[in-house]
């Protein structure tokens, strides 16, 4: 037994004496930690983790075009690729850059571009990326990713598309570049319409770079979408389903009606229906003693909440988040095939809401949550003209204004534009200027 023993402690000493050995040889094990190394590739490991966070991703032909990168991003091998890459080069690559970004340089050749619709910083990076080390030490704050490679080179960009400030990695790494040129294969072009970037064009009109979309010709075909609300308060069978996925117990739940508000509750959950369709949970459970409230902590919360809900139709992400007194709020939009739903300002006054999905979270719980239950679709029936480009459609915005107010556009996007009508909804330009957003519907009428 002693022998044993004696063989057990010296068979351990030499396990962590090769594994403090590679603490000092790679300075890419997080934290210099064992346990925290093991637990940072959770991020990748477990898919949800960073699920629904792209605003998009742009592929980058390298000829003056962009292409988005097909639909359900998270369901396909795109993703597990691009994570390896983004991992290798935050653990083993060199700073070869910092300061000012310079997107004609980077737009010159092949790339793919992750986009978020928020900042993040060192913290979050870490967090998403599953690597603490130097290297994100370095990182400030970016709302942009870019892959890239070049030979048997590959790159790694952080980017912050207001502030321009940006980081490059680099590593010489053959197995890894051939890997971010296979992300190249998921360019989708579903239609004529495409992806230019305002700064390759010489669009001064821009305040920095915009990936605009436009079309060959002076107009295009593309299919409509239709609005459908998914529950009627009449069809109470079919609400009570989606409502049941709130409740542990959904047998021990009571329910009212009160002022045309359906209500269902129990002990420590209510869920409210509106006449507007909008779905509002709220949980009063006591929060978690101690527990960390941190971005990240609260975002894998939410979609612990979202990935209940069984009655999300659409493709979501994250738009926007906003910290309130220690409260995490998180916003998400929804798309149509790859196109956003724009929610107008007569909808969300109609609603109460400032996107589709509102989540309020706190130390890894949330506490309300509230849905638009609207989905979305193509009409291959309705089949619309857009005849209005994004130069018709600033300048038609620029028509509208005084001449001391017309300045550069901070951005342009293409959406499908929802006013709560329940009428066929057409492709818009959401023109940002300042504060102000504008609609101009692609169907001019005067075209």
């Amino acid at each position: 037994m002693k022998s044993t023993g004696k063989n057990f402690i010296i068979a351990f000493l030499m396990v962590l004496a090769i594994y403090q050995t590679a603490e000092l040889w790679f300075e890419d094990f997080s934290g210099h930690n064992f346990f925290s190394f093991a637990g940072n590739t959770a991020a990748f490991d477990d898919k949800k983790d960073t699920d629904y966070t792209l605003k998009r991703v742009i592929i980058n032909t390298g000829e003056n075009k962009m292409l988005n990168c097909g639909v359900n991003v998270y369901r396909s091998s795109c993703k597990s690729i691009s994570d390896d890459a983004l991992s290798k080069l935050l653990r083993r690559g060199e700073v070869i850059s910092e300061g000012t970004a310079d997107w004609h340089s980077i737009l010159q050749s092949k790339c793919f571009v992750m986009e978020y619709g928020y900042s993040m910083g060192r913290n979050e990076a870490e967090s998403f990326f599953g690597v603490s080390n130097g290297n994100t030490a370095k990182i400030k704050s970016f709302d942009t990713v870019i892959l890239a490679s070049d030979s048997d080179r590959a790159r790694l960009i952080f980017l912050n598309s207001e502030t321009m400030w940006s980081i490059e990695f680099m590593m010489n790494d053959n197995s890894t570049a051939s890997n971010i040129s296979k992300l190249f294969r998921f360019a989708e072009q579903e239609s004529n319409i495409y992806l230019i970037s305002s700064v390759q064009n010489g669009f001064e009109i821009f305040r920095n770079n915009v990936f605009i979309s436009r079309w060959d010709g002076q107009k295009t075909k593309y299919y409509r979408a239709v609005p459908k609300l998914q529950y009627e308060q009449e069809d109470k069978e079919a609400l009570e389903s989606e409502v049941n996925l709130f409740f542990d117990n959904p047998a021990g739940k009571w329910s009212s009606s009160v002022n045309g508000i359906l209500n269902y509750s129990d002990e420590s959950t209510v869920v409210k229906y509106y006449p507007t369709g909008v779905m509002e949970y709220s949980n009063y459970s006591a929060v978690k003693q101690n527990a960390e409230n941190d971005f990240y902590t609260n975002y894998t919360a939410c979609l612990d909440m979202l990935e209940r809900d069984s009655g999300i139709k659409n493709e979501i992400y994250l738009k926007d988040y906003r910290l309130e007194d220690g409260q995490y709020v998180m916003y998400f939009g929804c798309k149509l095939n790859n196109i956003p739903v724009y929610m107008d300002e007569s909808l969300k006054t109609a609603v109460g809401m400032e996107d589709y999905i509102e989540l309020y979270a706190s130390s890894g719980r949330v506490s309300r949550y509230r849905r638009y239950c609207c989905a979305y679709e193509l009409d291959s029936s309705k089949a619309g003209t857009a005849s209005r480009d994004f130069l018709s459609a600033v300048d038609d915005v620029y028509s509208t204004l005084e001449a001391a107010d017309e300045t550069t556009v901070d951005d342009i996007s293409l959406s499908y534009a929802d006013n709560g009508s329940g009428e066929v909804m057409h492709l818009a330009w959401i023109v940002d200027i300042g504060d102000a957003q504008y609609v101009m519907d692609t169907e001019a009428t005067d075209a």
